[in-house]
C-alpha cells in the first residue's frame, strides 16, 4: 500500500460518521490550497469552500498511513467536540465529510496568527503580559470543560496569537484527542492503556494511560507546562531525556517524582538565561525574582503528581493568574502579613505613603531585633570565654534571646494591626486620611484586648510613624510618648529603643512644639550616649545628629553646623552610604551652609 496508490474507504458507517455537520441539503465542495502543517494523524490546509458559500477556511485530512478506524474516529470526535464550542479563543467547526478519493476531513476556522512563544518573544512580552494571555487560555479550557470537553494536548504548541477586535487573543488548537466527560461523542472511547499526547507536556496520568482519571485536572497540568515554558523559557523536564526514557523508567519519572520549580529551571537554562529574560523586557535577576513568591505556587498547584491536588476547576487557576496580576492574594499560597501590606498599599495609593513608614518604624524594630540576636551571640561566646563566670553569663544570653523572640512578636502583631488599619482607611480621600487613622486606631485598640505591653508600644510606634510623615506632629510625639511609658511600666525597654523613641519625640517637639526644649532634651540624650560603657561611637553620632535638626530648628545656625559636622565625620565609613538619616543630615548641613552665606 503506498500514498501513490491509496485504497479506497470501503467502511460505510464510518463514512456515515463523517457526513456533513450542515443539514441543508446541499454537500459543500472545496478547493484544496496549500500545505500549513503536518502532523501524526493528519495534514493541515489552506482551502476555499466554494459552497454553499464562499469563504477560506482549514481543511484538516487524514493522513492515508494513518487511516485506521482510531484515527478516524479521533478525527470524528474532534469535529463533535468543536461543534459544541463556541468561544472567542477557540476555532469554530464548519463541517466534516469524506472526500472523492476517501480520505476523512474536518474543516475549521482558518486561524491567522502567530505560534504563542514565538509571538511572546518577537514583541518582547512582559512576565505579566504572558500572564494574562494564559489566564484567558484558562477561560477558553474553562469554558470547554463546563461543556464536557477535556482537550488533553494542551502545549505551547497548540496556540496561535491572533487580533479580535483589535485584541491579541490566543487561539487553542487541535482538539484531536478531546475526551468526552459524559461520553457521547461519536466514536469509540480511548482504549485503556493507550498513551495519548505530547510526551514533554502528559499529565502523570496520561502517562499511564489512566483513561478514568483522565479530567480537567489534566488540562490544569497541560496549562501549567505551557505557563512554565512560557514565562521561564523552559519545559519542566529536557524533551531529549525524556524521550531518551524507555516507557517504564518514564512513567515512574513523571508520576514519582515533583516537578521542579519554576526558578530551578530557570537557574538550569545557564548562558541562555540572558537572552530569556530580554524576550521579557527584564533583566536575569528580576525575572529570578518574577519566577518565585505566587508565580511558583501557583505553577507547582499545577504541576502536582497527584490530580486531586491541582487546581479543582479551571476558573480557580485563572482567578489566581489574575489575582497574582492585580497584587491579590493567590489561593496556592496563603501571603505572609507583610505581604498583604504591601499588595494593600500598592493597589491603593493614598495609603501606600503612610503604610511605608509604618514599615520603616517596623523595620527599625527588625534592626533592633537583629541587634539583641547579636547581644544574645556574643553573650554566648563570653559565656565561653569566662568560664568562672558561666551562670551569669548564661542567663544574659538566654535573657537576650527571650527579648529577641519578644520584640519580633510584638513586631508581627504591629503589623497585622496596621494592615487592619489599612483596610479601614486606605479608601478616603487624602484630606481625611489622618483624621481616619486617628479615629479608627483608637477603636481598633480598644477592640484589640489581647495585645500585649510591648505589642501596643511597637502599635504606637508605627502610628507615630503614620503621622510623623505626615507632619502632624503633635499626634506623631503623643503616638511615640506612649510607647516609651508602656515599655517603662512594664520594665521592657532596652536602652537601643529607650533612645530610639526619645531621639523621635526630641524631632516632634523640635518641628511641632517648642525647639528650644528639643535642644535641652537632645542635648541630655546626647550625653547619657557618651557615658555608655562600652562607648558606642555610631550610637552616641545619631544622638548628635538630632541635636543638630533642634538646634537648626532652634535657628542655632552654627551650633547646628558644628553638631552635624562631627557627627556625620564621625559616621563616615560607619554606616552605609544609603543610610536615610546620615543622608537627610547631610542634606540640611548643606542648606544651612547655603543659607549662611
Amino acid at each position: 500500500m503506498t500514498e501513490e496508490n491509496p485504497p479506497r474507504f470501503s467502511d460505510e458507517a464510518l463514512v456515515r460518521a463523517f457526513a456533513s455537520l450542515d443539514d441543508d441539503g446541499i454537500a459543500p465542495t472545496y478547493d484544496i490550497g496549500p500545505l500549513i502543517e503536518t502532523g501524526g494523524m493528519a495534514s493541515v490546509h489552506v482551502a476555499e469552500q466554494l459552497t454553499p458559500i464562499r469563504r477560506r477556511v482549514a481543511m484538516k485530512i487524514l493522513r492515508w498511513k494513518s487511516h485506521g478506524r482510531g484515527s478516524a474516529d479521533r478525527l470524528a470526535k474532534e469535529a463533535t467536540a468543536l461543534a459544541r464550542l463556541t468561544h472567542p479563543s477557540i476555532p469554530k467547526v464548519f463541517d466534516r465529510g469524506v472526500l472523492p478519493d476517501g480520505r476523512a476531513f474536518i474543516t475549521m476556522e482558518l486561524v491567522e496568527g502567530a505560534p504563542l512563544a514565538a509571538w511572546c518573544d518577537a514583541r518582547r512580552a512582559t512576565v505579566d503580559d504572558r500572564l494574562r494571555l494564559v489566564a484567558t487560555l484558562a477561560d477558553a479550557l474553562a469554558y470547554a470543560h463546563a461543556r464536557g470537553i477535556v482537550h488533553r494536548d494542551v502545549k505551547v504548541g497548540n496556540v496561535l496569537v491572533s487580533d479580535v477586535d483589535g485584541v491579541p487573543t490566543p487561539r487553542l488548537l487541535d482538539f484531536g484527542i478531546a475526551k468526552s466527560l459524559d461520553d457521547d461523542l461519536d466514536g469509540r472511547p480511548t482504549t485503556e492503556g493507550v498513551i495519548l499526547g505530547t510526551i514533554e507536556t502528559m499529565a502523570p496520568e496520561q502517562v499511564q494511560g489512566d483513561h478514568a482519571a483522565i479530567g480537567p485536572a489534566t488540562d490544569v497540568y497541560g496549562l501549567g507546562v505551557l505557563l512554565m515554558e512560557l514565562v521561564s523559557g523552559q519545559l519542566p523536564y529536557d524533551s531529549t531525556y525524556l524521550r531518551s526514557l524507555p516507557p517504564a523508567e518514564l512513567q515512574r519519572h513523571l508520576t514519582l517524582e515533583d516537578a521542579p520549580s519554576l526558578a530551578r529551571r530557570f537557574a538550569d537554562a545557564g548562558a541562555r538565561r540572558p537572552e530569556i529574560a530580554e524576550a521579557r523586557s527584564t533583566t536575569v535577576p528580576e525575572l529570578d525574582t518574577a519566577l518565585r513568591g505566587d508565580l511558583a505556587a501557583i505553577v507547582a498547584k499545577c504541576l502536582e503528581r497527584v490530580p486531586s491536588r491541582r487546581y479543582t476547576t479551571m476558573r480557580a487557576l485563572a482567578d489566581d493568574l489574575r489575582a497574582r496580576l492585580d497584587d491579590r492574594p493567590v489561593s496556592a499560597r496563603p501571603p505572609s502579613t507583610f505581604e498583604r501590606a504591601l499588595r494593600f498599599a500598592r493597589r491603593h495609593r493614598v495609603a501606600a505613603t503612610w503604610l511605608t513608614a509604618a514599615a520603616l518604624v517596623l523595620s527599625s524594630g527588625l534592626a533592633l531585633t537583629t541587634w539583641l540576636w547579636r547581644t544574645a551571640e556574643a553573650s554566648a561566646e563570653r559565656e565561653a570565654a569566662l568560664r568562672s563566670d558561666a551562670d551569669r553569663q548564661r542567663r544574659e544570653a538566654e535573657a537576650a534571646r527571650d527579648d529577641a523572640r519578644r520584640a519580633s512578636s510584638d513586631l508581627n502583631i504591629a503589623l497585622q494591626f496596621v494592615v487592619a488599619l489599612l483596610g479601614k482607611t486606605g479608601e478616603r480621600r487624602p484630606a481625611e486620611t489622618l483624621t481616619a487613622i486617628a479615629e479608627e486606631s483608637s477603636k481598633l485598640l480598644e477592640s484589640w484586648v489581647f495585645l500585649s505591653p510591648g505589642a501596643e508600644a511597637a502599635v504606637r510606634e508605627a502610628l507615630g510613624a503614620v503621622h510623623y510623615v505626615h507632619k502632624n506632629w503633635s499626634r506623631s510625639k503623643i503616638e511615640f510618648e506612649r510607647a516609651l511609658r508602656l515599655l517603662k511600666a512594664h520594665d521592657a525597654l532596652s536602652k537601643d529603643r529607650d533612645r530610639w523613641l526619645r531621639s523621635s519625640i526630641i524631632d516632634c517637639e523640635a518641628n511641632g512644639g517648642d525647639p528650644s526644649i528639643a535642644v535641652v532634651a537632645a542635648e541630655s540624650l546626647l550625653a547619657e550616649c557618651r557615658e555608655d560603657r562600652p562607648p558606642d561611637p555610631t550610637r552616641t553620632a545619631r544622638a548628635q545628629l538630632g541635636l543638630g535638626r533642634a538646634l537648626a530648628k532652634a535657628g542655632r545656625t552654627s551650633d547646628a553646623l558644628a553638631a552635624l559636622d562631627a557627627a556625620l565625620a564621625e559616621l563616615d565609613g560607619r554606616v552605609d552610604n544609603g543610610d536615610g538619616e546620615v543622608r537627610a543630615a547631610a542634606a540640611l548641613r548643606d542648606r544651612l551652609r547655603t543659607a549662611g552665606r
